[in-house]
């Protein structure tokens, strides 16, 4: 993926001359060094410290691979009691992170080699988006355009943070693919071969995740539209679709158990989406050859292709014509699903932490404006079929903040051209001018500056600070090793803490944050919203023995709600629920079912 991504006509001004380092020992090295910020931040993770739910459960299911569970059965038995969570995530990066814990394992311990394997894959990942933005912004903007994409990266607030030691989940894989797919199509319009890594990247992310599904089918239907009206790059947009439902067609086949070819799902790779770009590739290949005389009739063809695979789509699981979350229980949006942070739209920053929210309006507004600056003075198709690109994913980012990262990283290109083709003045050079732009258009200078600026700032950060505080209390390794003389078995806790007692003790977890375990998680909130006497008959129905709750010392007896868990807050347990000695204090409380 580190291929010539926006090569076009190149910028008028001078090289500069960083050394004669290849642009890979610079990414490399920013990748280094942003390991060690978080290393003197003191935020290395350690065996029992997960910055977020989904790199705790993506570390079980690493385990229960690594302990012989079958390649094709992504079951996670400690999940969800006896209807246990069929993971829809990818063995795609199972492989990877197990991989460099079985190398890791030739010379450390098994825990360190955890850690280690840990820190390791997502600053691997990070490297290659320091080199992907590098390289598409040297290619326009000379040595010092990469260089300064590749600060811009990491300063990158609202991204780069999926890349942080100890991200093992599959955001930051996703990033990369959906980024490095935009960029390379691009590309290709001047190197069709660019097309074959283009339309792989695309395909892999989509296999691994669908959480950039709408931007790969923009960047893709967008491309086609674009070469079928204008005649450009038919070579790179054709190669492009046949690696893309390749890719997808290979990922199906190697991910799932024949015996499951014909188990539709909406929210991970299934036969369904393989017929569908299957046929799109087809017909755009189809159309591509054979040339019709006037654009109309191109396009034409192209909505035909896409309405035939729509079609296949739709007959296999017509659920899934609603989305990823097609098949979920309806009755799941308003327990949980609609309390998700990054289902938000950008709105809910606005309301809960403004500051985040004008900083990202700028920065999408800096790098629309230098996309069309860049596409305004070298007029050629591959300036203009990138603007197309980051215009468009600029609109779903608002909808959901869970997008933001990939809008983001994909328009540090266009800023960084846009600095590196600044003048210098009558008081300072060229080289001090792009210093100071590029300190004052960095997200981290902007988010201190605007902090200053935006009102209820320092109140909603000092709100989120607390909140997170809270949060986190409950998931450090000082709050679990109390509980880690514990006998196995099923507890019912809180949603968001079930992936870090799974994977830091050996209790099993009822309820997680996860849409396939929707039936539980509702069945939880009934079990802590019910009057204690009314709770004993369903405890034994699920078979829970635990029920593990976080009492930080804020917890405040006026602000919770009726029923089991707001006893159990406040110390009340029936008398079905023994306490459970924990050795060691701890903000946790658990008791056992008598």
């Amino acid at each position: 993926m580190a291929t010539t991504t926006l090569a076009g006509r190149t910028s008028g001004l001078p090289a500069v001359d960083l050394g004669e380092l290849p642009l890979w020992t610079l990414a490399a090295a920013a990748s280094v060094l942003f390991g060690l910020m978080y290393a003197v931040a003191g935020a290395f993770p350690d065996a029992m410290t997960f910055a977020d739910t989904d790199d705790a459960t993506r570390m079980v299911q690493v385990r229960e691979l690594m302990d012989g569970a079958s390649w094709f059965d992504t079951t996670l038995p400690r999940f969800g009691g006896d209807y246990m969570l069929y993971s829809h995530w990818s063995r795609l990066v199972d492989l990877p992170v197990a991989t460099l814990i079985a190398v890791f394992r030739l010379v450390l311990e098994p825990q360190a080699a955890e850690v280690a394997a840990r820190v390791v894959w997502p600053l691997l990942l990070l490297a290659g988006l320091f080199l992907l933005v590098a390289r598409a912004a040297e290619q326009r903007g000379g040595r010092r355009a990469g260089a300064i994409a590749i600060v811009l990266t990491m300063l990158c607030m609202l991204a780069t943070p999926q890349f942080a030691p100890g991200r093992i989940d599959h955001h930051n894989v996703m990033i990369l693919a959906a980024v490095s797919g935009a960029l390379l199509l691009a590309g290709s319009v001047s190197k069709p071969a660019l097309g074959w890594l283009a339309g792989f990247a695309l395909g892999f992310g989509i296999a691994v995740g669908y959480e950039a599904i709408l931007y790969t089918v923009l960047t893709l239907v967008a491309a086609a539209i674009m070469t079928l009206v204008t005649g450009r790059g038919q070579a790179g947009l054709r190669r492009a679709a046949l690696a893309f439902a390749s890719t997808l067609s290979v990922a199906f086949l190697l991910t799932t158990a024949p015996e499951r070819w014909f188990d539709v799902y909406c929210d991970a790779l299934s036969l369904n989406m393989v017929l569908l770009a299957s046929a799109a590739a087809t017909g755009l290949t189809a159309v591509v050859y054979m040339r019709p005389s006037s654009p109309a009739l191109r396009v034409a063809g192209l909505a035909a292709t896409g309405v035939l695979g729509i079609a296949l789509f739709a007959t296999v699981e017509p659920a899934c014509i609603r989305g990823p979350f097609g098949q979920v229980d309806p009755r799941l949006w308003p327990e949980w699903l609609n309390m998700v942070r990054e289902t938000q739209s950008l709105g809910w920053y606005w309301t809960s932490l403004p500051v985040l929210a004008v900083v990202y309006l700028v920065h999408m507004a800096l790098g629309l404006a230098a996309s069309l600056a860049m596409w305004r003075r070298d007029r050629d198709p591959v300036a203009l079929r990138y603007t197309v690109f980051l215009w468009l994913w600029s609109v779903p980012s608002i909808w959901q903040v869970k997008l933001v990262p990939y809008a983001a990283v994909l328009a540090i290109p266009a800023i960084a051209i846009a600095i590196a083709r600044l003048p210098g003045t009558a008081t300072l050079s060229a080289a001090a001018t792009h210093v100071i732009a590029t300190t004052m258009l960095s997200q981290q200078v902007m988010f201190g500056t605007l902090s200053a600026v935006v009102p209820g700032s320092a109140a909603a950060m000092g709100h989120w600070s607390a909140d997170l505080a809270v949060a986190r209390e409950c998931s450090q390794p000082a709050s679990l090793l109390p509980l880690a003389h514990l006998t196995p078995g099923l507890a019912l806790a809180p949603y968001d803490l079930g992936p870090v007692l799974v994977a830091s003790t050996a209790l099993s977890a009822y309820a997680a944050p996860y849409h396939r375990l929707g039936k539980q998680i509702i069945a939880a909130n009934d079990i802590f919203r019910s009057a204690s006497a009314d709770v004993e008959l369903k405890l034994r129905q699920t078979h829970i023995y635990y029920i593990v709750i976080c009492r930080p010392e804020a917890a405040s007896a006026r602000a919770l709600p009726p029923g089991l868990y707001g006893d159990l807050m406040v110390g009340r347990a029936p008398d079905y629920l023994l306490p459970v000695r924990l050795h060691g204090p701890t903000p946790l409380a658990v008791w056992r079912l008598r």
